[in-house]
């Protein structure tokens, strides 16, 4: 006997609500299935890469070497502008200047190049380390501004002073803008997907 106002569910009726809790839980178990087998999921989750995830030893030697670099940059900027140069000694170029007075615009030219080119070089430093998305072009347009700087200076005072006045360490100097684009064109070309700031 059961009180009054009690009730006695139907055995068709548990099996009806058995049934539809088994469908809800197949359905949720699907859902999870499509969501973790999901591609582009995956891929998303495949492309968000962070520095960990290459080796970034260059790229940390690189940071020091620019900030060495533009400050070097900056002085031999200023040296050329006061008519100073480094060669095997200290050497003013003020009785060059004598003799060949085309020389002097040619390094007042090269001493604000060689400025500007230290400012780009901090900025381009700063970009690579905050991993902006233009860091990678703005490393090479700084590589191209150097190789120009450098062929401009080479030929401008060779010219000035009417014979070739420069050795193949000078040439290297040129040069070795073009291996350095090369190498870290290709470094981060590879690390492209970090650039995402």
């Amino acid at each position: 006997m059961t009180k009054s106002g009690d009730y006695i569910k139907d055995p068709v009726d548990n099996m009806q609500e058995y049934s539809q809790s088994e469908e809800s839980k197949d359905s949720s178990l699907s859902l999870q299935e499509k969501e973790t087998n999901n591609p582009e999921k995956k891929i998303q989750s495949s492309e968000q890469k962070t520095p960990d995830s290459y080796s970034m030893q260059w790229h940390k030697f690189l940071m020091v070497m620019f900030i060495i670099s533009a400050i070097w940059w900056v002085i031999t900027g200023v040296f050329a502008l006061i008519g100073i140069v480094f060669r095997q000694k200290l050497l003013y170029w003020s009785a060059v200047y004598v003799t060949y007075p085309a020389l002097k615009p040619c390094n007042i030219i090269y001493g604000i190049c060689s400025i500007c080119l230290g400012i780009i070089l901090l900025l381009t430093r700063n970009n690579l380390h905050a991993f902006r998305r233009n860091a990678l072009q703005t490393l090479m347009m700084y590589y191209v501004l150097c190789f120009i700087t450098e062929v401009f200076y080479i030929h401008a005072a060779a010219l000035a002073v009417h014979r070739h006045l420069f050795t193949v360490l000078d040439l290297s100097h040129t040069v070795r803008f073009v291996v350095l684009a090369l190498i870290n064109y290709f470094y981060y070309k590879h690390r492209r997907k970090l650039f995402v700031n």
